[in-house]
C-alpha cells in the first residue's frame, strides 16, 4: 500500500474521535466540508476537506475492530494525511453518537 501524503493536518489540537453505529469519524477541526477524497473503498475510508486543501476530518466505515487511541496514527497513514498534531492519550476526547 502507497502511504504518501496527499493532505495535511494543519489544526494544533488533539482529534475528536465520533463513534457511531456506521463506523467512526476522526475530526481535527469544524470548518464546513468543501469536498470529499475517497482514499479506499472498503473499509471505506474517506478524507474531508476545506476549502483550503486542509483536513476536517477522517472517515472510516466500519470502526476498526478493537478501536484504541493509538489507532488513530494508523487511520491517518491509511488516509495518505500527515501533520497529525502532538498529543496525549488523555488530550483525544471521544464522543459515542451510537444509538443506545
Amino acid at each position: 500500500m502507497n502511504t504518501t501524503v496527499q493532505f495535511r493536518v494543519t489544526s494544533k489540537d488533539p482529534p475528536k474521535v465520533e463513534l457511531s453505529d456506521a463506523g467512526l469519524y476522526v475530526r481535527f477541526q469544524t470548518e464546513p466540508i468543501a469536498r470529499t477524497v475517497i482514499q479506499n473503498e472498503w473499509p471505506h475510508i474517506a478524507v474531508d476537506l476545506d476549502a483550503n486543501d486542509e483536513v476536517i476530518g477522517i472517515e472510516v466505515v466500519p470502526a476498526p475492530s478493537g478501536f484504541s487511541i493509538n489507532s488513530i496514527k494508523n487511520i491517518v497513514a491509511t488516509a495518505k494525511v500527515g501533520g497529525l498534531p502532538r498529543y496525549k492519550d488523555g488530550d483525544v476526547q471521544i464522543e459515542n453518537l451510537s444509538a443506545a
